[in-house]
């Protein structure tokens, strides 16, 4: 009985030591994926104003870090940086004046690639051979454009899908009504989710910073 107890002890102790390894190990990983850091993720723009008067151009460009009521003729360019590579969607939600079929896409344009590598600067809407036609035009209708800048360290799929309406033809304008309406629901899915923003000591730029794989951020551009 001696023997048998003592083996029975030592099985016991074998049994539990296991035990506790597996179960400390266990705890190790989730104690490590529990405290694992989510990385914080940053990017920078800024925008150059263009006043027009009667089609030209009248005096000379400017930039700004964000919002300001904006004239019928005023025309714009967003420049964006990004600290590290990932992947750019730049969309246009016009006033609701127009209907609920107002999103344009305007980045990535032409179907391109929306991947864009750490600290490019990108211009919207992209140079090109006439640097006078490479401006985003203010129209005549009174209201409040909101433009959502979408920086993501994946491919977003819905807007993989909707980067086809940024051409030649269509101008980023999504009429797909299905599309539109997924688009229109990730940004009010997104309202509540833009990340803090932060002017640098000039005025000139802002700079927007989080944590997690995807950042939204939303200018409201006024004009009357």
């Amino acid at each position: 009985m001696i023997v048998g107890a003592a083996l029975l002890v030592a099985l016991f102790w074998f049994g539990y030591t296991k035990l506790r390894f597996r179960s400390g190990t266990t705890q190790g990983n989730i104690s490590a994926a529990v405290t694992t850091e989510v990385t914080e993720h940053s990017f920078s723009y800024s925008m150059v104003v263009q006043k027009y008067r009667n089609g030209k151009s009248y005096q000379k460009p400017y930039t700004i870090p964000g919002e300001i009521n904006f004239e019928p003729d005023d025309r714009v360019q967003l420049l964006f940086t990004a600290g590290e590579q990932g992947y750019l969607y730049l969309i246009n939600k016009g006033p609701e004046l127009r209907g609920p079929e107002n999103c344009m896409i305007l980045f990535p344009d032409n179907g391109k690639s929306a991947l864009i590598e750490a600290q490019q600067t990108v211009q919207v809407p992209s140079p090109s051979q006439n640097p006078a036609d490479d401006w985003i035009a203010f129209d005549k209708e009174q209201g409040t454009e909101q433009l959502w800048m979408i920086w993501s360290t994946k491919p977003v799929p819905l807007f993989e899908t909707v980067k086809k309406w940024s051409n030649s033809k269509d101008f980023g304008e999504i009429k797909d009504a299905a599309e539109e309406r997924q688009v229109r629901e990730f940004l009010s899915a997104h309202q509540a989710d833009s990340a803090p923003a932060k002017r640098d000591s000039q005025g000139t730029s802002t700079t927007v910073a989080a944590r997690g794989e995807l950042l939204t951020y939303r200018i409201n551009l006024q004009h009357h």
